[in-house]
């Protein structure tokens, strides 16, 4: 399964005339093959067999160089040799620089530390400290990149081994570390230790260093100073070179294709995942299409102050065609690329940049270092505004431009001219502005910043309050409201409409009540500081009756008649509230008036009647020695006698059937001699309650 993380562009988008030119800068070197400084004027330039010299800011150049390694290093064959240097980004403080090259013997990669001396024009040639060797089966593709990236890790590109079409598969092996981006921390353990975040650490049958898959030979990479972003020149086999792109952001793992695909092209998918994500390159060229063309040399991404119509270009070469190209990645995301020199027959190796980031390109055959300059002045800024909500289209697009030159030209790919455009819709615009001498292409995104009002308000529940509220209601949204429309960053309210009248404003919060006088349609409509939504269909809310319930006790729990739409039962004993539960019934230990509520969120209906409950035989005699009660049955009188262990206050009730209260009393004592006279009763049943702070019984009463 093919990937395509960024646009791929398959072909060069050419402008008008060239960008650059090259000036010469300093000369007489040997094969120079990589160009960096560190952190100061001086630039440090790799010779192929060995030798590591300076340039001083003048353009000279040092009688003695930095270091020289030629006895160590194998430098026979086309493409081996010492290929690449690296400062420690603290390098004045600790002194360390790494370089890639190729060993005496069998031919391995090596990557090596070494050390400057007390002179900080000298380095000390026996400081080396091996950090990683990789086996290399042919001369070829020993890649020869190695950098340190925005992250402080140690960045190595190694080739897939050599030979052609990658014989072996290596670029595709996980157990090789051929083919691949590697990843080290050279500052946490000796002589590396693999980086916590690497992707493929502890993943079964890849190697921990890697950092990224499928490269033939990253022959050179770099990263953007402004960004961090990666970009790679990968050499193709014979049809196709390509430019790689990884952003900063990325968390490594890529598969660059090789060598199941060439460029984006089908190459060799014997033992090939294609169900896998590739990444395939922002530009590729093909071999056939330039005079000569045969290798990419990867470049840099200009960020000088000198020639501001260069700058964000990744400025790449071919080494035999000599032809130069410029990738630029667009505010809109998009790449486009542009041929912006061609120069003789040179073998530019390697691009580099001084303390200022102004770019170089190193000449092999000469021994040429040149520097990049641009004959175009041409410097645009351009601004951008976003779609609000003051308007249906309020996108503008704003274009500034100085130039030496009285021209300067607008050619949007609709057939504007101008520079500025307002009332645009959200969407990518390209234009070009030219002077004459040069053109710049920029694409720019218009986006819609108005609040997504993509929600739905859900009524979850309506009822009328019965009693004093009857008639009026309440509607209840849903939580967590705001989060559901993408607007929780705004102030919103809600406004409330009955057809074409509005009613009430609220204030948006995760749960909103709202009042409503009867059953009626109604609209609702979110406001923000700047925008509103359209109203929404209206929704019939129906109000919904609340009924009052009878109770009865059974085997020691209160039962309450179910009532349609009830969410809450309010218990009462004695006119107190006691508990309020989801469920109907309530087990009781007490005895008294009992009394529910129901009530559906915040509307209650009617009390139900009041139940009298004595529980029988319920007793707590502390304090009490005996007591009797006598005659029962009785006919018209029944005594009451006690005998307490102390003095305290009692109190007496009879209640009938009914809950009628028949008799009350109290008196203080500790011998109690009570005589209740019951002439005006009628028979039946009655219970009597005792009750003090140390005790409390009841007992049933039969009068005949």
């Amino acid at each position: 399964m093919r990937y395509y993380l960024l646009l791929l562009v398959t072909a060069p988008f050419f402008l008008n005339g060239q960008d650059i030119t090259l000036e010469l800068f300093a000369e007489g070197f040997s094969a120079p093959v990589d160009l960096v400084h560190a952190g100061d004027e001086r630039l440090f330039v790799v010779e192929k067999s060995g030798a590591i010299k300076i340039i001083q800011p003048d353009g000279s150049v040092n009688a003695a160089p930095f270091i020289d390694l030629d006895p160590i290093v194998n430098s026979g064959a086309n493409e081996r040799g010492l290929l690449g240097l690296a400062f420690h980004p603290d390098y004045t403080e600790n002194g360390f620089f790494y370089v890639n090259y190729t060993a005496n013997g069998g031919g391995a990669t090596v990557i090596s530390r070494f050390s400057v001396s007390d002179n900080p024009d000298i380095g000390d040639p026996d400081s080396e400290s091996m950090v990683i060797s990789i086996e290399q089966p042919f001369s070829n593709h020993n890649g020869g990149g190695v950098k340190f990236g925005p992250d402080g890790f140690l960045y190595i590109g190694t080739g897939d081994g050599g030979a052609g079409g990658d014989p072996q598969d290596f670029g595709q092996n996980g157990m090789s570390l051929l083919g691949k981006m590697l990843r080290l921390d050279i500052d946490s353990g000796i002589p590396y230790v693999v980086p916590e975040d690497n992707p493929f650490v502890d993943v079964e049958d890849i190697r921990d260093e890697i950092w990224a898959t499928g490269l033939r030979n990253p022959w050179r990479y770099s990263f953007d100073s402004e960004t961090g972003d990666l970009w790679i020149g990968d050499v193709g086999q014979n049809r196709f070179e390509e430019i790689d792109f990884q952003s900063a952001s990325s968390k490594g793992g890529e598969n660059y294709g090789w060598r199941c695909y060439e460029g984006s092209s089908d190459f060799n998918q014997s033992n090939c995942n294609l169900d896998q994500d590739f990444t395939f390159p922002v530009f590729e060229y093909a071999n056939d299409e330039y005079v000569d063309g045969c290798s990419v040399t990867g470049g840099l991404v200009y960020r000088g102050s000198d020639y501001p119509s260069l700058y964000g270009d990744y400025i790449f070469v071919d080494f035999c065609s000599g032809q130069f190209w410029a990738t630029t990645q667009q505010p809109c995301g998009r790449f486009d690329t542009r041929e912006i020199f061609r120069g003789s027959f040179q073998d530019y190796s390697a691009f580099g940049e001084d303390i200022n980031k102004e770019i170089y390109v190193v000449a092999l055959s000469s021994g040429e270092v040149l520097r990049v300059v641009s004959d175009c002045n041409l410097d645009i800024n351009v601004n951008t505004t976003n779609i609000s909500c003051e308007s249906a289209q309020s996108g503008t697009v704003s274009i500034s431009a100085n130039s030496p030159g009285d021209v300067v030209a607008v050619a949007w790919s609709d057939g504007n001219t101008d520079l500025v455009r307002e009332n645009l819709d959200a969407g990518t615009y390209e234009f070009e502005v030219s002077d004459g001498v040069c053109a710049i292409t920029r694409c720019v995104t218009i986006e819609d910043e108005s609040p997504d009002f993509n929600c739905q308000i859900a009524i979850t529940q309506v009822a009328t309050c019965p009693g004093s509220q009857a008639g009026g209601g309440q509607i209840f949204l849903q939580d967590d409201f705001i989060n559901a429309c993408n607007v929780e960053d705004e102030v919103i309210t809600i406004n409330i409409y009955n057809q074409d009248t509005l009613l009430d404003v609220y204030t948006l919060s995760d749960t909103i009540l709202i009042q409503f006088i009867a059953s009626t349609t109604y609209g609702f409509q979110l406001v923000t500081a700047d925008c509103e939504s359209e109203i929404t269909d209206f929704l019939v809310v129906s109000a919904l009756e609340l009924d009052s319930t009878t109770i009865e006790f059974i085997d020691g729990i209160l039962v309450a008649d179910p009532v349609e739409n009830a969410t809450l039962y309010l218990w009462y004993l004695d006119g107190e509230l006691v508990t309020q539960t989801m469920e109907n019934t309530l087990e009781i230990n007490q005895g008294g008036f009992y009394s529910v509520v129901v009530q559906n969120i915040g509307c209650v209906g009617p009390p139900s009647p009041e139940l009298f409950v004595n529980l029988v035989n319920t007793k707590d005699l502390k304090n009490v020695f005996s007591y009797n009660i006598f005659p029962n049955p009785f006919s018209e009188i029944i005594n009451i006698n006690m005998n307490l262990d102390r003095s305290e206050w009692v109190s007496y009730k009879v209640v009938d059937l009914a809950g009628k209260v028949m008799l009350t009393g109290k008196l203080e004592s500790d011998e109690i001699d009570l005589s209740i006279s019951s002439l005006t009763w009628e028979a039946g049943l009655y219970f009597i309650e005792m009750e003090s702070e140390s005790f409390y019984f009841t007992e049933k009463l039969l009068k005949f």
